[in-house]
């Protein structure tokens, strides 16, 4: 599953502060030392864009929002799966 894209989404953390949680999918590379798959760079920010640092989360609940992002991830429909537009070959 190549799906090297950004994926963004919109939660609420504690006691439903809302935030955006923004990750890049990477796949496992064993030979290179990453063993499972997962999420790089994970941002969580405000609905303003501003960061959310200042919610001091714990590593219990960024593990929590990378597994919402990760469910995400999971149901987005990967290149092979989308039937190309009778338009791109035009």
């Amino acid at each position: 599953m190549s799906k090297n894209q950004l994926t963004q989404i919109e939660t609420t953390v504690r006691r439903g502060f809302p935030v955006v949680v923004t990750g890049r999918f990477v796949e496992a590379e064993p030979d290179v030392g990453f063993m499972t798959a997962g999420f790089e760079d994970l941002a969580v920010c405000t609905l303003k864009g501003r960061s959310a640092d200042f919610l001091r989360l714990t590593e219990r609940e960024l593990d929590e929002l990378a597994c919402e992002l990760m469910e995400v991830f999971n149901r987005l429909p990967s290149a092979a799966d989308v039937e190309p537009d009778a338009r791109d070959f035009q």
